[in-house]
């Protein structure tokens, strides 16, 4: 697949409707939960949904994320995060663990917040 092929797919998933825009099929939103969509590979540049506005509203300064291209849109929204004065953490064992995820891992912890694997930040989290 071709670098400009790849980038449309990968576009495309922002697209609603598509099978890459619907939310996971194991994971289980509560009824009351906020679904915040977002139409561009960063979750808080301006313009791609409403997420920054929601997390100012409810007072949240703590971003964890995940997902599954961590060197696309997750490290996109990890350096927005950074920009925006949000403190971000990556989660390191929530996608699989090739270069392109290592490489966005590197990146994010040398500059734009902290990694750590889901049992440690759960640990955290709740006190354990």
């Amino acid at each position: 697949m071709s670098t400009l092929e790849n980038g449309q797919r990968r576009s495309n998933t922002l697209i609603k409707g598509t099978e890459g825009h619907r939310i996971w099929n194991d994971l289980n939103v509560l009824d009351g939960e906020p679904v915040i969509e977002k139409t561009r590979f960063s979750a808080l540049v301006q313009g791609s949904s409403t997420l920054d506005a929601y997390l100012q509203e409810h007072g949240v300064d703590t971003l964890i994320i995940t997902g599954c291209l961590t060197d696309v849109c997750c490290e996109s929204t990890a350096r927005d995060a950074m920009m925006l004065n949000y403190r971000a953490i990556m989660v390191t064992d929530a996608a699989d663990t090739d270069a392109d995820h290592n490489a966005a891992l590197t990146a994010s912890y040398s500059t734009f917040g902290d990694i750590m694997p889901t049992d440690m930040l759960i640990g955290l989290l709740t006190g354990r």
